[in-house]
């Protein structure tokens, strides 16, 4: 079964663009692999890099899996809050995977998740999870976007001018009288944003002429 399991883990590292497409059977397969005793290790290795080809090939496609990931990652932290999970390591990597590459993306996901036991370990991810949680201004959503924007990950930029299209839809009044208001604060959140924005359309020229 332990072989099975890098078979796997070679398949996911093959796929490239196509492993968006078996996305549902892979975690089927993972999450039996990790709530077995003798293969945790071995499918806790292999889910952190099927996450992390994941964010980089179909970085949407992590939101279908968010919450069974977390779902099933939680038990072990509970089980061990006092003694450190002896997976804690890897179960760390793998939510930070999820959590902090992809914050703008899944913080409609992220903030319906309940706190993480409190360990040194896992307070960054608290504090990801607790900032979720808090209600953000329009302007907050903005320079969220603008940040997302100059992700280094062109599939990532994709994704946030898609999701800054239904924002501006939205909140199509707020945004006019945002920039229309006079004040420094407004200025810097719109020039942060159109900054970014231009600079995504001068790498995608390039990227089409190259």
């Amino acid at each position: 079964q332990k072989q099975a399991i890098k078979r796997i883990e070679m398949l996911i590292n093959m796929m490239d663009t196509h492993l968006s497409t078996y996305v549902p059977k892979l975690m089927v397969l993972l999450m039996h692999a990790i709530r077995k005793e003798h293969l945790v290790g071995e499918g806790l290795a292999v889910l952190h890099v099927f996450i992390k080809q994941l964010v980089k090939i179909s970085p949407s496609s992590t939101k279908h899996i968010i919450s069974q990931v977390f779902a099933a990652l939680v038990p072990f932290l509970e089980r061990d809050k006092v003694n450190s999970s002896l997976h804690l390591n890897k179960i760390v990597e793998i939510l930070e995977e999820l959590m902090l590459q992809n914050k703008f993306l899944l913080k409609q996901h992220i903030h319906e998740f309940p706190p993480l036991p409190k360990i040194p370990a896992l307070a960054e991810l608290n504090k990801v999870i607790q900032e979720a949680q808090r209600p953000r201004s329009l302007k907050e959503q903005l320079l969220d976007v603008a940040n997302g924007l100059n992700h280094e990950n062109l599939n990532v930029r994709y994704m946030v001018a898609s999701e800054l299209g239904k924002l501006l839809n939205q909140r199509r009044e707020e945004v006019t009288v945002l920039a229309i208001k006079e004040g420094n604060q407004n200025m810097d959140v719109l020039s942060s944003l159109f900054s970014s924005l231009l600079r995504g359309c001068a790498e995608e020229s390039r990227t089409s002429v190259g």
